[in-house]
């Protein structure tokens, strides 16, 4: 591991270097640079940590690099956050750098990480049509079938029980809340997941929040990677309210298949248009992201034209169904498996 150091006390610097370096060349590579190298070395891929003075904490901007400070010695067994006592044992600062660093390596996300696994997003274009149901019911079905996902309902408002809930279970829109007023991380909100009887993993909202603490589409993307990195799932199924097109960007760019569940109405029809014309500024080729499942219909429902290639199936009306024989009904529907490809 390559490690990069500077102190506004040059001496005390060359000193944690020199020694570090002695005791440890096996597991280090102490790097003494000055004020001046300190922009290009963040920016340097082959660095792993960047240790720096207290004093220019305020002044760096956080990047695909590890930063920890230099602090002096307040007591207490451990320095808070990303901070390293400057007067301690060589054993004990090489303890803390290596404990910290494994840590933001497991639980900080970096805007160039891929998400392993295959992400798939349900976006409504409306209540009632479905999108939820189909969403929850092609979890189970991935679950029953030797997969690991995760159902994450981001929507914001109470959703229906296709799930059971825990007895400690809390929604998504109050951990943000939490987080928001009290601290913490996304890693406070993968810590509350649940398996549900199926074997899937679930995330949710269950409170109406009226949109207070709805995820930015930056922290939609680190919670993928959390998950991933983790290894805690290899589907993930992102149920999403078509209205917030604040979302539509990260949408694109971390899923392998954006799904609509429509009705097969004309109204539903007018509504896939505008939405293909939103992608399409994105990225005008479509990629064949773009997939339409057709739910509860009683007869063949219409099918414009340009909509034709993209249809996955469809999941007919049963008449006085009950919940569960409709998640059943869409959880042994082949077409699912078209969407791990």
């Amino acid at each position: 591991m390559k490690i990069a150091v500077y102190d506004t006390d040059t001496y005390y610097a060359k000193r944690v270097c020199s020694i570090l370096s002695e005791k440890y060349k096996q597991e280090l590579e102490l790097v003494l640079i000055d004020e001046k190298q300190v922009e290009a070395v963040l920016a340097d891929a082959s660095v792993s940590v960047c240790i720096l003075p207290e004093s220019m904490r305020d002044g760096i901007q956080q990047k695909e690099k590890m930063v920890m400070y230099f602090t002096e010695n307040r007591g207490g067994d451990e320095p808070a956050g990303n901070h390293i006592f400057k007067y301690v044992k060589p054993e004990q600062m090489k303890d803390r750098i290596l404990t910290y660093y494994k840590r933001e390596q497991m639980y900080t996300c970096r805007d160039s990480e891929k998400i392993k696994g295959n992400v798939i997003t349900f976006m409504s274009l409306g209540n009632g049509m479905g999108n939820s149901s189909v969403a929850a019911g092609i979890a189970k079905h991935f679950a029953m079938n030797g997969k690991k996902p995760i159902y994450i309902n981001l929507r914001p408002f109470h959703t229906s029980g296709y799930f059971e809930t825990q007895q400690n279970e809390a929604s998504i829109g109050q951990m943000l809340a939490d987080i928001s007023v009290k601290g913490g991380s996304l890693l406070d909100i993968a810590a509350n997941m649940h398996h549900d009887s199926s074997g899937a993993l679930i995330l949710r909202n269950f409170e109406d929040i009226a949109g207070l603490y709805q995820m930015s589409g930056e922290q939609i993307r680190q919670l993928l990677q959390l998950l991933s990195r983790n290894e805690l799932a290899d589907v993930f199924l992102i149920d999403l309210q078509m209205e917030n097109t604040a979302y539509l960007q990260t949408v694109w760019e971390v899923s392998d298949h954006i799904c609509f569940v429509l009705d097969g109405s004309r109204m539903g029809n007018q509504k896939m248009k505008k939405v293909l014309t939103l992608f399409s500024e994105i990225d005008p080729e479509l990629d064949g992201k773009v997939q339409i499942i057709f739910n509860g219909f009683k007869i063949m429902p219409g099918v414009e034209k340009e909509f034709e290639e993209k249809v996955l199936g469809g999941i007919r009306y049963v008449e006085n169904a009950q919940k569960e024989d409709v998640l059943h009904q869409i959880s042994s529907m082949s077409f699912s498996e078209e969407l791990l490809k």
